[in-house]
């Protein structure tokens, strides 16, 4: 760590750490408090609803009981047992009728209440169009449970009855009735409670995960009806997980009916007050870090300045930055260190221009050497080319092979021009392009797309033929020369684009990882003969480009074994990134 920031960090941590300590304290001591406030809030809430519901299944309960000492409703339902009601009058049926309607009254909380004989015929306060007069007991569920409770109240959570022609929902409060005198069970009586009457009795609750439960355990209410939580026993205020989402949970549990209401408020709800009081807190904390920090900095600014100078040069020197110097306005020994770094600089610079030139003497040499040499292979396979034409076609198409070869022999020799118009490097290409479809026949294929405004922009010579070679010879030969090679040339980012891809076998992808580490490797003295033998024409032109216009230009290379290989090479128009 520098001289600066030891004072820096000194002078910041001794008024930092025991304002942060405070804060922290204060902010945790109030959350504490805020979520105490919120539980408690909560639990009234819970017992206010819990209240509410004991109050209405409460009213259920005692309207459950009215039949059972009502000695015409008794009577009534002896003649179901006996005879299975063939026998019942209008007169008794309006007396279960004015039964049920009185009972109804005044209980808007209701949809509906049923007395359901043992022949399964259905007295009902509502008329015959909702509900039907006979019902198959047997297959009802919740109707099983009423039996099972032997006489007790049941309190039924959400379901839906079948005695209604349509799908209507209800929680019901349903008991037996039975004989007084011989305990015969002659019928139950069904108080249906409407679902909209208790989700307006619980709507007041607003951003909290509402949960009503009976004693076993079945939702009642929810106000999410995705909810699909497994609710475990746990102690008020902790916080639950549900959905991603954090939340304080509490409950309250009825004696008299054993529902549980559960409360499930949001994290962002809780501590929506708290966010106040932690944006302020952490503003203060801001501001006099802001403080301190400014008084380190201006304390250790005068000390540490010089230094800091010295430091930031060398590492632009390290990152390979050679012109950069100190001024130097001291006379004392940091002074010195200056003057010394400069004359250091001064003398690395001399060192690599003289390293440039050697360099780019030697690559200007081996790219005349590579020129001066032709494909033995190439002239014979041609020239005998030549001779099957004359012998099978006649004097015009040795004349055309000859002309097209001449081209391509002017060309290459011709080492006075070392850069070339984009025209006369596709010209030359094309020639080589002709006399090797006439060699390898017309399966070998060639798209150009050339933008025209770029034919007269200057490139280096000789560096697209050498990629149409490497894309017939290593990519389309070993397929019988079946696919094609596709050259685009184009204006990308103020740059010259050339790309030339093909379809044929692609590059194993070991060999692959070898070419283009030899294209990243700087040349240096440590390059081993090893690394120049894989892909030495790619090399040649990848380092002629980065020599003549900088590192950020060249070439790379990408390949899909048995799809196809893509070269691009990258430099400036005209006038860009040229090196003197």
């Amino acid at each position: 760590m520098s001289l600066r920031m030891r004072v820096i960090v000194t002078f910041f941590g001794l008024a930092l750490v025991p304002l942060t300590i405070f804060t922290t304290n204060i902010y945790r001591q109030f959350s504490h408090e805020l979520e105490n406030k919120a539980i408690h809030s909560a639990k009234q809430i819970a017992d206010q609803i819990n209240n509410s519901l004991d109050l209405m299944i409460q009213d259920a309960v005692r309207v459950s009981m009215s039949p059972i000492y009502d000695h015409d409703v008794i009577s009534i339902l002896h003649q179901h047992v006996s005879n299975k009601g063939r026998y019942i009058t209008s007169k008794q049926r309006d007396k279960m009728s004015f039964l049920l309607s009185s009972l109804m009254y005044k209980r808007d909380q209701l949809k509906g209440i049923h007395i359901i004989a043992r022949d399964g015929y259905v007295y009902s306060y509502l008329d015959s169009q909702r509900v039907k007069r006979m019902f198959k007991q047997e297959n009802a569920e919740w109707y099983r449970e009423v039996l099972d409770a032997d006489g007790g109240w049941v309190l039924l959570p959400l379901h839906q009855s079948s005695y209604y022609y349509g799908k209507e929902y209800a929680v019901s409060v349903s008991r037996l009735i039975r004989d007084p005198n011989t305990y015969e069970d002659l019928g139950i009586i069904k108080i249906d409670i409407n679902p909209d009457y208790i989700r307006e009795l619980l709507s007041s609750v607003k951003d909290t995960l509402l949960v009503v439960r009976d004693a076993k355990g079945r939702i009642i209410y929810t106000n999410d009806q995705s909810f699909d939580m497994t609710i475990q026993k746990i102690e008020d205020g902790n916080w639950q997980e549900y959905r991603n989402q954090k939340y304080l949970m509490t409950e309250h549990t009825s004696r008299m009916t054993g529902i549980t209401t559960h409360l499930f408020m949001p994290e962002a709800h809780v501590l929506n007050e708290l966010r106040n009081y932690k944006n302020l807190t952490f503003a203060l904390l801001v501001f006099c870090a802001l403080i301190a920090f400014i008084l380190a900095i201006v304390s250790s600014k005068r000390l540490s300045k010089p230094i800091q100078d010295l430091i930031s040069e060398m590492k632009a020197l390290q990152k390979k930055n050679f012109y950069g110097k100190i001024k130097i306005h001291r006379r004392d020994e940091i002074g010195e260190l200056g003057r010394v770094f400069n004359d250091m600089i001064d003398e690395i610079n001399r060192l690599i221009q003289t390293v440039y030139e050697k360099a780019l003497y030697q690559k200007e040499a081996e790219y005349k050497a590579f020129q001066s040499q032709i494909n033995p292979h190439f002239m014979y396979n041609t020239l005998e080319t030549i001779n099957m034409m004359a012998i099978s076609k006649g004097n015009l198409a040795i004349s055309d092979m000859i002309t097209t070869l001449g081209k391509i022999l002017r060309y290459t020799i011709d080492h006075n021009k070392p850069l070339v118009t984009v025209k006369e490097e596709l010209d030359a290409v094309k020639a080589y392009m002709e006399i090797m479809q006439v060699r390898v026949g017309s399966q070998l294929h060639v798209v150009w797309e050339v933008d025209d405004s770029l034919t007269a922009s200057l490139i280096p010579k000789f560096i697209l033929q050498p990629l149409i070679e490497n894309a017939i010879q290593h990519g389309l030969r070993p397929n019988d020369y079946n696919g094609e090679i596709q050259v685009h040339i184009c204006r990308y980012q103020n740059n010259i684009e050339i790309k030339v891809r093909d379809t044929g076998v692609g590059i194993p992808k070991e060999r692959l990882v070898k070419l283009i580490h030899n294209l990243q490797i700087e040349e240096t003295a440590e390059t081993t003969s090893e690394t120049k033998i894989d892909g030495v024409a790619l090399l040649n032109i990848h380092q002629r480009l980065m020599i003549r216009y900088g590192p950020q230009y060249g070439l790379t290379i990408d390949s899909i074994e048995g799809k196809g290989t893509e070269v691009i090479i990258k430099i400036p128009t005209a006038g860009e990134g040229m090196k003197n």
